[in-house]
């Protein structure tokens, strides 16, 4: 929750984000035995055996799930050539388990003593959907242990960028429950580090060459493939040298396949401001939307109220120009109402279904990164990148899938082949 709080810099005082942004990156490292007991209990052997420079005690990144290191390793070319490789070795933390599910205990322990403390009785509906939306919120956490998952979501989305290009995506070699092995980004540099060390003009030009890239991977993800990133913070993106964008850290993805009709309605009211829309999308997103028509008036009113607090300006055939006027402010206040509604859900005891929860989870995150690439860029600069990319979109889209097709088409043809024949391919 850190993490994703750290990445919505807009939304949070700037000393508060300055201060949570340790946790995208930089946690307390495991201690070197740890290390060597999850290489015991996934091959049988200490790193020592399997890496050269393997330092269990200096990782590379820390992180609250996992420690990052670095070593060498040979590895098998496309030729079918062995070559010592610089590569990611990620070791997940010992006993997850058990710590979600004391931290689970604590949070829920913590909702029931509220109602001692705050006995009053509209606050009883608030608390009681609150005990149950721990365990959906906690469950989509949980996923993420399971490393084995993470490396068929990184396969997955790898070949995706490999067919596709304008995107990339590190390359798994093995994985085990607790241990991944995979590519390693020499010259990537975190979100939040990547154009500290540009001037003013260069850095200008490559975060609005970035936040193009950011911007039409993201429509690519959620149009063509109905999939995405679960965890898009700014720890979670790479940029290199050349400006090219790298999306590391697969512990989870959002599959909005099934999800997305009620999850653009309930967008497009809150940015319409229309009350009714609202009311209608907030009851699709709940778990028992049958049970919540009978609170429709309710919910209704509540709505037209949080409408009021916010002053959100109604969306009309001017849409256009009053997102423009209204800027990057505009966009986040919008955004501040969509996440404070959910209080409102609390408040009428609505519990919102596990999918919905994980996506506004997903997408505050990735607005935050969006944003953060943006940090010093002006206005009309960004209406500009965003206006490209919605034009560019249909066309070069459409050509980095054609080109993708056709790569796959030929990986599977010469895959046929006998093996001296395949050169040609």
């Amino acid at each position: 929750m850190a993490q994703v709080a750290a990445s919505g810099s807009d939304f949070l005082p700037e000393e508060i984000s300055e201060a949570l942004e340790v946790f995208q990156e930089d946690v307390e490292p495991m201690a070197p035995w740890e290390v060597e007991q999850a290489f015991k209990e996934c091959f049988g052997e200490e790193p020592s055996k399997r890496y050269y420079d393997f330092d269990a005690s200096k990782p590379l990144k820390s992180g609250s799930i996992a420690s990052v290191y670095v070593a060498q390793k040979p590895v098998t070319n496309r030729r079918g050539r062995q070559e010592l490789q610089t590569v990611v070795v990620k070791v997940g933390r010992h006993n997850l388990e058990r710590e979600f599910l004391i931290g689970k205990t604590v949070i829920k322990l913590a909702i029931l003593s509220s109602q001692y403390w705050a006995p009053h009785s509209k606050l009883s509906p608030f608390l009681n959907s609150w005990l149950d939306q721990v365990d959906i919120f906690v469950e989509g956490f949980r996923a993420e242990l399971d490393f084995e998952a993470e490396a068929a979501v990184q396969t997955r989305f790898q070949e995706r960028a490999r067919h596709t290009g304008g995107w990339h995506v590190p390359q798994v070699y093995a994985t085990t429950r607790r241990i991944i092995e995979m590519e390693y980004i020499e010259t990537g540099a975190s979100l939040g580090t990547a154009f500290k060390q540009l001037g003013r003009r260069k850095s200008l030009r490559s975060r609005r060459k970035v936040g193009r890239a950011f911007l039409h991977t993201l429509l690519s993800h959620m149009l063509v493939y109905q999939e995405f990133h679960g965890d898009l913070h700014p720890g979670n993106l790479l940029v290199d040298e050349r400006s090219q964008l790298y999306f590391i850290d697969w512990g989870n993805s959002v599959d909005i396949s099934h999800i997305w009709r009620p999850t653009v309605n309930y967008l497009q009211a809150i940015f319409a401001a229309d009350p009714q829309a609202i009311t209608t999308a907030m009851i699709e997103l709940g778990m028992d939307s049958a049970a919540l028509e009978s609170q429709r008036a309710e919910i209704l009113t509540l709505v037209e109220q949080a409408l009021i607090e916010a002053d959100v300006t109604p969306l009309g055939l001017d849409f256009a120009l009053t997102i423009y006027r209204e800027g990057t402010d505009g966009l986040v206040k919008r955004l501040e109402l969509a996440m404070g509604l959910a209080a409102v859900m609390g408040r009428q005891g609505i519990v919102i279904n596990s999918d919905y929860l994980h996506l506004s989870r997903s997408v505050t995150a990735m607005l935050g990164s969006y944003l953060g690439i943006y940090k010093g860029v002006s206005r009309w600069a960004i209406s500009q990148d965003i206006a490209r990319v919605m034009l560019e979109f249909p066309a070069l889209e459409s050509y980095r899938q054609a080109r993708g097709y056709r790569r796959r088409l030929l990986r599977q043809v010469a895959a046929d082949l006998p093996v001296g024949r395949r050169k040609a391919i």
